[in-house]
């Protein structure tokens, strides 16, 4: 019996001090994600605004609880927008997190939710409301077997949808994102 309850006593020691290093493991360095997709654009009453090419690069750093974005959108005549964010984790529980995101340029905040296992999400939506203008967007999200799915939905201040966008986004390397994101730079 006193053989049991000393084994009872290591085996609990043990497994405290293996938690306890595991839970002061040094958390990993931030890493970066590059994307390129294609975005449909049209009117609520379905007049087409054609196709965007975007390119994304995102640096997650998980200790901090932060994804820093910065999205390069190209229209059809060349001309490019960049829109820089950081979403930021502030809670959440088993499945979900919640999250806040700030434009670098105070243009536009909101605030949405992840789905899914922590930094494993497979869904999230979020709302942003812009400070510049009137309006909001909405945006749901789903990662699938051939991409990231969006569709976003922007209101304006009367509530009513006036842009609805479809978009579809891959992994690229590092060198692909580089290369377009010169060639853009250049025209």
């Amino acid at each position: 019996m006193k053989i049991k309850f000393a084994l009872l006593v290591l085996i609990t020691i043990l497994s405290f001090q293996a938690y306890s290093k595991d839970k002061n493991k040094p958390k990993k360095a931030p890493r970066t994600y590059y994307y390129m997709g294609e975005i449909t654009m049209h009117s609520a009453d379905g007049v087409s605004y054609g196709k965007y090419v975007a390119l994304t690069k995102q640096i997650i750093d998980k200790k901090a609880k932060t994804i820093q974005t910065q999205v390069i959108s190209i229209d059809q005549k060349g001309e490019t927008k960049e829109f820089n964010f950081t979403i930021k984790l502030h809670g959440g529980w088993p499945g979900y997190a919640m999250f806040k995101i700030t434009a670098a340029d105070s243009s536009y905040k909101g605030n949405g939710m992840f789905t899914g296992m922590r930094w494993k999400w497979y869904k999230w939506k979020y709302t942003e409301v812009f400070t510049t203008a009137p309006g909001k967007l909405v945006s749901h999200n789903r990662v699938r077997w051939n991409g990231l799915h969006a569709h976003t939905c922007f209101y304006g201040a009367d509530g009513k949808m006036t842009l609805e966008y479809k978009e579809l986004h891959r992994p690229v390397s590092k060198e692909v994102f580089e290369i377009i994101y010169l060639q853009t730079l250049k025209s």
